[in-house]
């Protein structure tokens, strides 16, 4: 199992400066960001000014030239969402508390809006159906007053893909913020958008993921400064949001009543876990890899079976319709854009150990 920082966001306040100023270079040196490599975007959250670097550390704030809106605040605000998160983590030695740090240390009023912990599961310890079944019978704990279950199904109706909210996911909850569970089939998910899951999760996929914002964001980056471990936060917040139910024959009370066994398992706290490397993006070369190990026996079968019943599936395959490179996700828009800069001696070995059917890293 895997932890991540999966969406980070905070707020720069300008009033406790004592120059004037809508914008801080600074904060950029403290995340070692270049700021030549952004390029302009929308504004949005009622600033006026945006920028963003390949799509996933973005900022917003009000430029001086440019009326501001009448709702807007003399603040910045630094969005980093997941592939933005794991490019940091990189960048600090995949050491969040460090990154934390760094912050409180640059501008201790400095303001989380947002933090995501995810957990991932290679193994799908427990099954999605074990969970779903729980919460429809009742036989479950939780501080929160509602759950919502959301299922996918493909143009057969055959049901593709689900996720377990635990929580009201679109509530605000004002000054004070919220926090949610989120539970999903990450497999599914990246299946769904034609994109490749990292080796390690090529069976399944299950992510366990807690959402925090505002004063909830703000507990869990100083229970990171005060030395708790990922998962000693990440799993004290699960217990609360959700713990399943052995039911009783004989007393009602739910308060009263066991937490199963499979699950209380899950909720201990092994101190063995920490962060692990991110997730991260595929590469050329492990795409590559992926088509001749996975992709290649498939075709090959493919193409016995259509010279038994009389098809060809490369043709078939020339004449299918793919998508455009305008509708790529963003994960094959940022490996488009890496691939520019490749250098083309590497570019060949890959395609010679490919084209040779040895291992393409090697």
């Amino acid at each position: 199992m895997k932890y991540k920082i999966d969406w980070l966001a905070f707020t720069i306040n300008f009033k406790h400066r004592k120059q004037p100023q809508t914008f801080d270079r600074g904060i950029f040196r403290v995340l070692k960001l270049d700021l030549n490599e952004f390029e302009e975007a929308p504004a949005k959250y009622f600033y006026n000014a945006g920028a963003t670097f390949n799509g996933y550390v973005n900022v917003y704030w009000n430029d001086e030239e440019i009326p501001a809106h009448e709702n807007s605040s003399n603040t910045m605000t630094v969005q980093i969402t997941g592939q933005g998160c794991t490019d940091l983590a990189e960048r600090f030695d995949n050491d969040f508390l460090a990154i934390f740090k760094a912050i409180r240390e640059y501008d201790e009023t400095i303001k989380y809006t947002r933090i995501d912990i995810a957990l991932d599961d290679s193994k799908e310890t427990i099954p999605l159906s074990k969970i779903e079944n729980k919460l429809r019978r009742g036989h479950y704990r939780s501080v929160k007053r509602t759950y919502n279950i959301v299922k996918t199904s493909n143009q057969n109706r055959e049901n593709k893909a689900m996720t377990i909210y635990i929580g009201n996911h679109r509530a605000d909850n004002g000054s004070r913020g919220n926090v949610y569970l989120r539970i999903y089939d990450r497999k599914a998910l990246c299946e769904s958008k034609n994109i490749l899951p990292p080796p390690e999760f090529r069976d399944s996929w299950i992510r366990y993921e807690i959402a925090y914002s505002k004063k909830y964001a703000n507990k869990v980056v100083n229970e990171f400064l005060a030395g708790k471990t990922v998962e000693e936060i990440f799993k004290t917040s699960l217990r609360q949001l959700l713990e399943l139910l052995v039911p009783s024959k004989t007393d009602t009370n739910k308060a009263r009543w066991k937490v199963v066994k499979y699950w209380e398992d899950f909720l201990k706290i092994s101190d063995k876990f920490d962060f692990s490397i991110a997730e991260r993006d595929m590469t050329i070369a492990e795409t590559l890899e992926w088509i001749r190990v996975s992709v290649l026996p498939s075709l090959a079968l493919l193409e016995a079976i259509g010279d038994e019943k009389g098809f060809d599936i490369y043709h078939l395959l020339e004449k299918a319709e793919k998508p455009k490179p305008a509708e790529f996700s963003k994960k094959q828009k940022r490996m488009l854009t890496k691939s520019k800069t490749l250098n083309s001696g590497t570019f060949l070995k890959y395609l010679n150990n490919f084209e040779k059917g040895k291992n393409v890293n090697e």
